[in-house]
């Protein structure tokens, strides 16, 4: 009787970790998924496209769509957040580049508050139109869950390349830009 003990304890203990991985994968969006889409070059588009949010500084909605014939940098960021504070010149700088690309800069907060957002983007010099998030419904669908993000979307709405941390003026120039000058 002991001789089946140990392999029916692990026999269980495997059982419960697969069902803890199936349950992990099924209630996540799959951040590989995106991902590794973009790295074989079929671009996905962008989860969310059409749905409409919060315009900051306004009454009305928008969607990524909204902007369509347009290049986009979508960045996910929140004033709270320091590696977001740290990219923030870098962003302000960059918006300048995209408008003489006919590309923009627009803005996604993450649980962040509308003073708190326009603060934030007084203070850095930003002036990018800016969505709202206000249940983390969007962003998560984006398989973010910390920020900063940043993703280009072509003007039909896919994901042709996305950074999952703060970017780097290397990362704009030697991705972003090639992207958009080679199609703009």
């Amino acid at each position: 009787m002991k001789k089946f003990v140990i392999p029916s304890a692990v026999l269980v203990a495997a059982v419960a970790l697969i069902a803890l991985l199936t349950w992990g994968v099924s209630t996540h969006p799959d951040t590989a998924s995106i991902d590794s889409r973009v790295a074989r070059h079929d671009y996905p588009l962008l989860p969310g496209y059409r749905d409409k949010l919060p315009l900051l500084g306004t009454n009305r909605t928008a969607s990524l769509a909204s902007f369509h014939g347009k290049w986009v940098l979508l960045n996910v960021y929140a004033s709270w957040c320091t590696p977001c504070r740290a990219e923030a010149p870098l962003m302000a700088k960059e918006q300048r580049v995209l408008d003489a690309h006919h590309a923009m800069l627009v803005g996604l907060t993450y649980q962040d508050g509308v003073s708190s957002t326009e603060a934030f983007n007084r203070h850095f010099g930003l002036r990018e139109p800016v969505l709202r998030d206000l249940s983390g419904n969007f962003v998560h669908n984006l398989g973010t869950y910390a920020v900063p993000e940043s993703f280009v979307v072509n003007p039909q709405g896919r994901i042709m390349a996305l950074m999952r941390q703060g970017v780097s003026a290397r990362w704009l120039n030697h991705t972003v830009l090639p992207l958009i000058a080679g199609h703009a």
